[in-house]
């Protein structure tokens, strides 16, 4: 059985951790609440989704019977028999990854690095399903 495991995009991961520093820092200036009164609110929201993925309690699995993935809490499984069609887009450092089944469900995966590699190897399982596919 062939597997294509994704990884976080990690270069996404600490730029939302940068913005979440600056944007504290600005509220701090802007506000009477002091930088680490601000910084326990939202600081610690994107530790624990990098902890998640440093954990693998958050993945992105594609296997030839569906693809499997969970995003923090419980784990969901998407049929291959279900899916509609998948396509790539690509955004400077962020990839979207965009699943839809026959029911019209649509589920986007945007905070994993896909390789062209990759990318081809998904279009390879689910042969025929690929709509716009990175090339």
């Amino acid at each position: 059985m062939n597997v294509v495991k994704i990884s976080p995009n990690w270069t996404l991961q600490l730029i939302k951790i940068t913005l979440a520093l600056l944007i504290t820092y600005i509220l701090s200036i802007a506000t009477p609440m002091e930088f680490k009164s601000v910084g326990i609110i939202i600081f610690p929201l994107f530790l624990v989704i990098s902890l998640f993925n440093i954990m693998q309690l958050r993945f992105l699995h594609c296997y030839k019977a569906g693809i499997n993935y969970s995003r923090g809490v419980g784990k969901q499984y998407i049929n291959a028999d279900e899916i509609k069609s998948l396509s790539f887009r690509r955004y400077a450092i962020i990839t979207e990854f965009c699943v839809v089944t026959l029911t019209g469900q649509s589920h986007r995966f945007i905070n994993w690095q896909i390789s062209k590699e990759q990318n081809e190897a998904i279009c390879h399982l689910y042969e025929g399903k690929c709509v716009s596919a990175d090339k």
